[in-house]
């Protein structure tokens, strides 16, 4: 539910990925479509799950079926009780064979992108089940039923019920009976590790030995056809790796918007899409036409851009997300997203101190900040002994979005020499601190 005339510390800023391991997974397993799948005994009901548990995955879908009834299949039994990819709405469908179902659409939209890593997690507290999408809640559903109760056997990338076998890649799969690992919005894992009360869990180690069972049970995994193979890259890496996405500043009529890439591989440039609670996403700015917007190509080193949108309204809230275009014309959503923002005076909801940038620098580097009351603020910069080098703050100052450079000189205003600092931010209780690297 949307509310109007939204300011920031009342708005929530929801990150859908964990940055960083979105663009690519190192050691996956790669299913053609057609007839790879693994199996699992579970001819003594070892999966049953009468009570918590959660299911959780990385994967990266290669082709989606078009026919709605046909499933993508991560993890299930032989007929109900699984984990798929529902095609008749894009969702993660979860069924149980005494009647408890349900799904899912991947956060707020009911498309998917393909050649995109996408964590899934479900998980089921008490009688609740909850759908993660990139560790960001999408539903509920009351479920007590058992699961994976008949015994049998167990697969993964098949299901035999609405014929279809999974395409893409997996990797980091987890299966747990007796725990709900998230009951909240989380940041999804880059690795899996054993946990009490572990089933199974997928994991890629090697060529020669693509399931690990690292719990005590020591499950055999059986590769089917010719099986899935290995892959050691990063398979269906994105043109960008972006590390933020975020509100910079909102005004009257406008809305500053930010964020920095780590590296560009064959990057075009940037689309930005906008929406409101009663129009659905719409391009308002593109790489073609708005030169801030193009890219770097290929690049890795951190490149940063800003973009205001002064088209808006301030009676309306607004989403924004953004997505890279490649030289091939390739465009790719990230699964990143900016919600419930409106223009206006624009308060933080919590004191933060941003990396600087550019960081490596010479000479001069910006160190930004934010302030959710008014504090007095001491920015002060040390060398790696603890001395002090340069006060570059020490005044009150009203809450806002804040930022304060740095020209690589000392409290006497001469250079200092090339090397490694620290800068720290001191406001009211609030205290932090981070390392920058000044080039010659």
């Amino acid at each position: 539910m949307y509310k109007q005339k939204m300011v920031f510390n009342a708005l929530a800023i929801w990150f859908l990925l964990h940055i960083g391991f979105v663009y690519g997974q190192v050691n996956s397993l790669y299913f053609d479509g057609s007839d790879d799948y693994l199996t699992i005994s579970n001819s003594s009901n070892q999966f049953e799950a009468t009570g918590d548990f959660t299911f959780e995955a990385w994967v990266n879908w290669s082709t989606l079926y078009s026919n709605s009834g046909q499933m993508s299949p991560l993890f299930g039994g032989q007929q109900y009780d699984y984990v798929a990819l529902y095609n008749g709405n894009k969702a993660i469908r979860v069924d149980a064979q005494n009647g408890c179902s349900g799904d899912r659409n991947f956060g707020s939209s009911s498309s998917i992108s393909t050649g995109e890593w996408i964590h899934i997690a479900v998980v089921r507290s008490g009688s609740t089940i909850t759908w993660y999408t990139n560790g960001v809640s999408s539903g509920t559903t009351s479920c007590a039923s058992d699961w994976f109760e008949n015994g049998g056997t167990m697969y993964i990338g098949k299901n035999t019920w609405r014929s279809g076998y999974f395409h893409g890649y997996m990797t980091n799969m987890r299966y747990v009976d007796g725990t709900a690992v998230y009951t909240s919005n989380f940041t999804p894992p880059s690795t899996v590790s054993n946990i009490t009360n572990t089933t199974f869990m997928l994991v890629v180690a090697n060529s020669s030995s693509y399931i690990t069972d690292t719990s005590s049970n020591g499950y055999t995994v059986t590769a089917h056809n010719s099986g899935p193979i290995f892959n050691s890259d990063s398979d269906g890496t994105l043109p960008v790796e972006l590390t933020s996405f975020e509100v910079l500043d909102t005004r009257d009529n406008s809305i500053t918007l930010h964020w920095i890439t780590e590296s560009e591989i064959n990057n075009l440039g940037f689309i930005l899409d906008r929406r409101t609670p009663t129009i659905d996403w719409i391009e308002i700015a593109s790489f073609v036409t708005d030169t801030e917007l193009q890219g770097q190509g290929s690049v890795s080193h951190q490149t940063i851009y800003t973009y205001s949108d002064n088209t808006v309204t301030d009676d309306e809230t607004y989403d924004y997300r953004i997505a890279d275009v490649d030289y091939d014309g390739n465009k790719v959503y990230h699964s990143m997203t900016i919600m419930g923002v409106s223009p206006g005076t624009a308060v933080p909801l919590s004191f933060v101190l941003y990396q600087n940038y550019p960081n490596p620098f010479n000479p001069i580097t910006t160190l930004r900040y934010e302030l959710p009351k008014d504090s007095f603020v001491d920015v002060t910069v040390y060398d790696m002994l603890g001395n002090v080098v340069n006060n570059l703050l020490n005044t009150n100052q009203s809450s806002g979005y804040k930022s304060v450079q740095w020209n690589a000189t000392n409290y006497k205003g001469a250079p200092v020499s090339a090397g490694l600092y620290l800068y720290t931010i001191q406001a009211g209780k609030f205290r932090q601190t981070k390392k920058m690297v000044l080039l010659k």
